[in-house]
């Protein structure tokens, strides 16, 4: 979320229709054209058709079906249809709408982009900042969460706007207008906004009960913003699909709807089957030659994971990651204290069978945010029942006396931190 599509507006106009008589052998391919769209155009049908009235068993990829926009094409879920005591075909025709909606609501409700008719999302707060307004219970709880944890992160907003901007660069001259660690102004930037989301007199999401909310700004922050020409105060950014796992998890559970796993293309799971069924993650190593499959991180119940890297793994990493020519990565964990991205390790992993992806990340943040991982903190964690796992170079350290890792690499070893 956060980056639209051009409207109509940008196109170029389209020149006036101009009378073509066309030849016997021109009229000739138009046939050959239609016939073949009509075969295409059939075929569709049939497929669609087909897979309406029937659904095979098994394990499927559940598809919202949506009209509006939606944060499902930021997840996957995968759900063995036909397991319970309905057909393929019946479960699919209830689940996919139960999905598809809580897909289009969430999307709404943590939108920092744009508004909606009738939904008082994130959007609207930035736009109103200091008056009182009611949110939906989801996002009224996401800022109970961020509260309870005394996490800043989300008031970062105007320089997530401009590391939006770093990683849609193609190029390394281009980012130097954007990136903070070579561009001394942008630097100065990062500082002061980092300085004022650190301060909750400046900016803070006061809770007021009954769902009713009040992004406060101080008059100092109001003509700060003013003078810099941005009003995204709060922004989720790169946490948001933590928050959004969550309430979809949510929503599917209290339907019944459990055999299965939703991940997000950005490192947040929420294992929904309380089934003995036996899943893996793929936990992944740096070596001199890339990036490898280290081991498989077995796991099973259900289960919220997060998984944070400093560094870009696929093409679709490239909305949160910006590779340098030199190597250094610019990613989106940015650090409160003055508004640089920091990774204290390559990869950390952390899961919990109790807590949400959305607890689970904000408990890591302190941690993973920083200069060197500090891994008696994370023993601590997992006196709270959240465990981690991360490499120390040729080593996958973890806290779990119970973690079961298969298909570990040559060269590999594992070990148990106390």
């Amino acid at each position: 979320m956060g980056r639209t599509a051009r409207d109509n507006r940008d196109l170029p106009h389209l020149p006036p229709v101009e009378r073509i008589e066309l030849s016997w052998e021109n009229y000739k391919l138009r046939i050959v054209a239609a016939v073949v769209f009509l075969i295409v155009g059939a075929a569709a049908l049939t497929y669609a058709f087909t897979t309406f009235l029937g659904q095979e068993a098994g394990w499927q990829t559940i598809q919202a079906n949506s009209q509006t926009p939606s944060c499902a094409g930021d997840f996957q879920f995968l759900y063995e249809l036909g397991a319970g005591e309905a057909s393929a075909t019946a479960e699919s025709r209830a689940l996919t709408p139960i999905y598809t909606q809580a897909a289009e609501t969430a999307y709404r409700l943590f939108n920092s982009s744009e508004g909606f008719e009738g939904v008082t999302n994130v959007w609207t707060l930035n736009q109103h900042p200091n008056e009182v307004l009611t949110v939906d219970e989801p996002l009224y709880e996401a800022f109970e969460l961020i509260g309870r944890y005394g996490d800043r992160s989300v008031y970062l907003g105007p320089v997530y706007e401009i590391y939006d901007d770093l990683f849609l660069c193609e190029e390394d001259w281009q980012t130097q207008d954007f990136d903070p660690f070579v561009n001394p102004q942008a630097a100065a930037f990062h500082a002061e906004v980092a300085a004022f989301a650190r301060d909750p007199a400046s900016v803070d999401v006061e809770l007021l009960g009954e769902g009713q909310v009040r992004l406060k700004v101080s008059e100092e922050y109001l003509a700060y913003a003013e003078a810099n020409e941005f009003d995204r105060f709060v922004d989720f950014y790169w946490l948001t699909n933590a928050f959004i796992v969550d309430y979809l998890a949510e929503v599917l559970t209290e339907q019944g709807y459990t055999r299965g796993s939703l991940s997000s293309v950005d490192g947040f799971i929420r294992n929904l089957d309380s089934r003995e069924v036996s899943y893996g993650l793929n936990l992944y190593g740096r070596t001199d030659s890339g990036t490898i499959s280290a081991a498989v991180m077995q796991y099973g119940g259900p289960r919220s994971i997060v998984s944070l890297r400093s560094y870009p793994l696929s093409g679709q990493d490239r909305r949160y990651y910006y590779q340098l020519a030199s190597g250094e990565v610019r990613t989106p964990y940015l650090d409160t204290a003055d508004g640089l991205c920091r990774s204290a390790a390559d990869s950390l992993v952390c899961y919990s069978d109790s807590a949400g992806c959305a607890e689970t990340l904000l408990r890591m943040i302190p941690l993973y945010i920083a200069d060197t991982l500090e891994t008696e903190t994370l023993s601590a964690l997992a006196d709270g029942g959240i465990y981690a796992v991360w490499p120390e170079g040729s080593t996958i350290c973890h806290t779990d006396p119970e973690l079961v890792l298969t298909d570990v690499a040559s060269g590999y070893t594992v070990a148990l931190r106390p």
